[in-house]
């Protein structure tokens, strides 16, 4: 097979052509360069920003170019890094800034493309926390029985605000025993929702996190008890001669519950000759003569017994 010579030649000189189209090309990269420029980086989207919060601890920066014909790019490669005043904030080689305490400085890039160096700068001024402080409410001890929860909020105070925020919805919310203490939240309330079998008189922090402040309150887990007993007698605790009446005994419990508590207890008229009460059903009594006498419900439990006593007045 023959080649013609001349189209060896040509084609020999098209691809020199090609090659050295692309050295100059890279070659002159720089030259297409209109600016470079610091930016914040956030969830990997650049931004211009120049003051934040000491809470922030730490800033990702990089280096844009922007090109004469509009478009951009993100340049890491050999960036050299400084920052004007250490002591308020140090960068390292990969730009990530570290504020250290509040005050000014300048953040500085400097890099070199194709043989010509380019300088930026960024001012860095590092303020105070946008929030002073965090507190849950209620601060006290509250007894909660196990198998029951307790509703806390979570407030801030924030720079240039007279009042608090609420911020209940938006603190991260723990405890330092979840195997006593589910933390939830419903609506603008943080619920700690106790175990049915948590340990009783236990003391359990409940903790709320917000960005870089924090507040604990204690929760103390007690029994389900049982703390008085309301009786209430039919007929507005009157009965007459020979004729019945019934008691109800209304238990309320540690936690504001309330249950019947008729089976559990002991019925007593202090005085049986006016008032005696029937072998069933125990909670109903007859009024045997004219007069006043009171009438106890007891229940009797290790921590003592509980009792609850009311007034009735036998008429002829």
């Amino acid at each position: 097979m023959k080649f013609n010579m001349t189209f060896v030649i040509f084609l020999g000189v098209l691809i020199t052509s090609i090659f050295a189209g692309c050295s100059d090309l890279e070659k002159n990269r720089g030259e297409s360069i209109d600016e470079i420029k610091i930016v914040f980086m956030y969830k990997n989207i650049p931004y211009e920003r120049e003051r934040f919060p000491i809470e922030k601890e730490a800033i990702e920066y990089k280096l844009m170019l922007k090109y004469f014909d509009g478009s951009r790019e993100v340049y890491t490669k050999d960036v050299t890094w400084s920052s004007s005043k250490n002591s308020v904030a140090t960068i390292d080689n990969n730009g990530t800034a570290k504020l250290l305490e509040i005050g000014s400085t300048i953040i500085k890039a400097a890099v070199t493309i194709d043989g010509i160096d380019f300088v930026s700068e960024t001012p860095l001024e590092v303020t105070k926390n946008l929030i002073d402080s965090i507190s849950i409410s209620p601060e006290d001890l509250k007894e909660v029985p196990k198998g029951n929860s307790r509703k806390y909020i979570a407030v801030a105070k924030i720079d240039g605000f007279d009042f608090p925020v609420p911020i209940t919805k938006f603190a991260t919310w723990t405890t330092d025993s979840p195997t006593d203490v589910n933390m939830s939240i419903e609506g603008s309330f943080a619920i700690a929702q106790t175990h049915s079998n948590s340990g009783v008189n236990k003391n359990v922090s409940i903790i709320a996190q917000y960005r870089s402040s924090s507040d604990s309150v204690i929760m103390k887990i007690v029994d389900h008890k049982l703390e008085r007993i309301k009786v209430i007698g039919e007929n507005s605790n009157t009965v007459n001669v020979g004729s019945s009446i019934k008691f109800d005994a209304i238990g309320i419990y540690s936690d504001g519950a309330e249950e019947n508590v008729n089976t559990k207890v002991k019925w007593k008229s202090s005085n049986s000759d006016i008032l005696r009460f029937k072998v069933s059903p125990k909670n109903e009594a007859t009024g045997k003569k004219v007069g006043d006498v009171n009438v106890t419900a007891k229940e009797d439990k290790l921590l003592g017994p509980i009792e609850g006593i009311v007034t009735v007045k036998v008429n002829q």
